[in-house]
């Protein structure tokens, strides 16, 4: 696509979006301190991260609510040293800790490498946690229901009934103010497979990217996700690699296509055991929505996504089930497996959309671990390069 229409693109976006999110995501409230000089910058500064996660827990307000999260430096104190912001959403198990010290020990591996030498003093990593009812959550805090919360559905009603993507929203707006962080100029998204569905579908509608400040660049990493949200109702054909059709004839009938039928013959859905219906509702498709991306819609959310910065980074051993992979009809119409759902994701992406710069990070000889995973060449080096 020529520039003139990529441009045509970005501003039909901006204008589209620009009330999206026009109001206030608040933390607590903190008086800034001032900006340091770019000389500064080469150096790194004296102040000491927090890098055990016993120690490094804090909570954020979101919309009234508190939200536990683990930080190496505290979101809600202005910080002039710091110039990259590296945010990694925890797997199904809602493990945040052990993802904080995923983060820690990339940073440790981007200064050994010589990828970041301040890593750790530069970078304010942050680690949300998203409760669900088998934990100890405090009276005043989010919880979500089962898994809800990587979908972006809303949390309980007695927690609020707010959606989990209002806390993504929340962070990075914090980060966005200039007066408490005047020298950020990158944010990365991150998370491991709940936790990259997590980031990959809030890459799609998440409000507050759409009013993004334009000193920062966001890059977007869904590690080993179980499943993609498609923006259109193609799949890919089975025996080939890029031919994508809509796996049904009819949708008042949902008649398999015959290409299809070995692939549905896999896998069962309780309820709809073909899963026919299934395959293009949210989360997997664009059909009826959760309040939050409905809010965005659908047509902002196909061009938005497309431009953003999105590197799917994919363990080359990450080829079976772990025993936490959606096996489901409208997963399987995906891949037999993550790593082949990602691949697939990406060319879908390159045929609806030949001109994104979405693209494909290999870990190499790694399977289904968040600390392997980004403590790998690629890895370390989509975090903190």
């Amino acid at each position: 696509m020529k520039n003139s229409s990529s441009r045509a693109i970005a501003t039909l976006v901006a204008l589209s979006l620009a009330a999206l999110c026009s109001a206030g995501c608040g933390v607590e409230d903190v008086p800034p301190t001032g900006s340091i000089t770019r000389a500064a910058l080469t150096l790194c500064p004296t102040t000491t991260p927090c890098t055990d996660a016993a120690s490094c827990r804090g909570r954020i307000t979101v919309d009234g609510r508190k939200v536990p999260y683990y930080r190496n430096f505290a979101l809600g104190v202005a910080n002039s040293d710091i110039t990259r912001a590296v945010i990694m959403v925890h797997g199904i198990n809602r493990n945040a800790d052990t993802y904080f010290e995923t983060t820690v020990a990339s940073a440790n591996q981007a200064i050994s490498r010589g990828v970041m030498s301040c890593a750790l003093r530069r970078s304010l990593l942050i680690a949300p946690q998203f409760q669900n009812g088998t934990d100890s959550a405090a009276s005043d805090e989010l919880v979500w229901s089962g898994s809800g919360w990587v979908r972006g559905d809303a949390s309980t009603t007695a927690s609020g009934a707010i959606s989990a993507y209002r806390v993504i929203d929340t962070i990075i707006a914090r980060l966005g103010d200039t007066a408490a962080f005047p020298n950020l100029r990158t944010i990365v998204l991150a998370g491991h497979s709940a936790g990259g569905q997590l980031v990959q579908r809030y890459a799609a509608g998440g409000k507050q990217l759409l009013s993004l400040p334009s000193h920062l660049q966001v890059r977007i990493v869904p590690a080993n996700p179980s499943s993609y949200l498609y923006l259109y109702d193609y799949r890919l054909v089975p025996g080939t690699t890029s031919t994508f059709r809509v796996p049904v004839t009819s949708h008042s009938s949902y008649t398999p296509r015959f290409e299809f039928l070995s692939t549905f013959a896999t896998c069962t859905v309780a309820g709809d055991s073909n899963g026919f219906r299934r395959y293009r509702r949210y989360h997997y498709g664009t059909d009826v929505l959760n309040p939050y991306m409905l809010g965005t819609g659908v047509g902002v959310m196909r061009t938005a996504y497309a431009l953003r910065d999105v590197v799917y980074l994919l363990g080359t051993m990450d080829n079976k089930d772990n025993g936490n992979m959606d096996t489901t009809c409208p997963a399987a119409l995906q891949g037999p497996h993550r790593l082949a759902r990602g691949e697939t994701f990406n060319r879908f992406m390159h045929v609806m959309f030949p001109w994104t710069r979405h693209h494909v990070a290999y870990a190499y000889g790694i399977g289904h671990d968040n600390r392997a995973m980004f403590s790998s060449i690629n890895g370390v080096g989509l975090l903190f390069n």
